[in-house]
């Protein structure tokens, strides 16, 4: 017995060195993630004399003003941060909802339905994975050029291609849901169409909205391509990339922290909106029996 629970004590100790190993490492992680943020907040919220005199400490005076100055002064090459703002919204969630439909609709035929090249399809897009793409740029850029979609609300039609991960998850998910939900549309007259915007797309909702949310962060924080096709269109994340060399140069640092923490609150207000749903990830059903 004493044996026992001497082995039970040690092993209670080891279990609580571990966790506080643990426990520092996280803390530490967070820590590298919070003060860089925090950070950031605060220098937004000085004047440029304070920032380069006090650059860590905090405000000596909150100048809120800044984030007013931001919006009204802050711009390159005549593209003011609304435009960039309204850039941002179109291009991401135009992109997003775009992607994210098509991806579902190749998707929901890939899996459910069986023709000639079917797995031909599915294959080139694994494959297609593992290639690296980095050499097609100037391939691509002059395609899109060609069909005038650099500087242009055109480029949105590029987001029709189903290739990614995003694909192989859609086919996953289909082939989960049962077909007897087709089934009993086809007996009351559903056709192909019908059945897959008013019955597979809802069931595959928690999945919709987990990619649209994760590829909205995504698009939106992208400044490669709006910098290569739409160079006159800049988003907030491309109009902020090449804002910071006039904001070193001028002393305007302060503004730039603040444009940057406009841009960051899109971001916050759609994983508040939809993150419940995305953790929801889960069909429910309507088959009884």
């Amino acid at each position: 017995m004493k044996h026992r629970n001497k082995l039970e004590t040690k092993r209670n100790g080891l279990t609580l060195i571990l966790f506080i190993i643990v426990f520092i490492i996280f803390a530490f992680y967070s820590f590298t993630i919070i003060y860089p943020i925090a950070w950031g907040l605060l220098s937004s919220l000085k004047t440029p004399t304070d920032f380069y005199d006090n650059s860590f400490g905090f405000p000596t005076v909150y100048v809120w003003k800044n984030y007013v100055t931001a919006w009204t002064n802050l711009e390159y090459s005549n593209i003011t941060l609304p435009e960039m703002f309204w850039n941002s919204i179109w291009f991401s969630v135009g992109s997003i909802v775009i992607n994210v439909y098509f991806t579902a609709l190749v998707g929901y035929i890939v899996s459910k339905y069986r023709f000639r090249g079917r797995m031909f399809i599915y294959n080139m897009v694994v494959f297609s994975m593992i290639i690296p793409l980095y050499g097609s740029f100037p391939a691509t850029y002059k395609t899109y050029h060609e069909l005038g979609f650099v500087d242009s609300y055109l480029i949105l039609l590029s987001a029709t291609g189903v290739l990614g991960m995003n694909f192989i998850l859609m086919v996953s998910y289909f082939k989960n849901i049962s077909w007897t939900y087709a089934e009993a549309a086809m007996i009351d007259g559903g056709g192909h169409f019908t059945i897959f915007s008013r019955i597979m797309l809802p069931l595959v909702k928690p999945m919709l909205v987990s990619l649209f949310l994760v590829g909205f962060i995504g698009k939106w924080n992208d400044y490669m391509s709006a910098l290569l096709y739409l160079p006159n269109k800049l988003t907030l994340a491309a109009g902020l990339y090449r804002y910071q060399e006039i904001a070193m140069r001028q002393g305007l640092v302060p503004m730039l922290f603040a444009g940057l923490f406009i841009a960051l609150v899109p971001i916050l207000i759609v994983y508040c909106a939809f993150s419940n749903t995305m953790m929801n990830n889960m069909t429910f059903g309507g088959i009884k029996g």
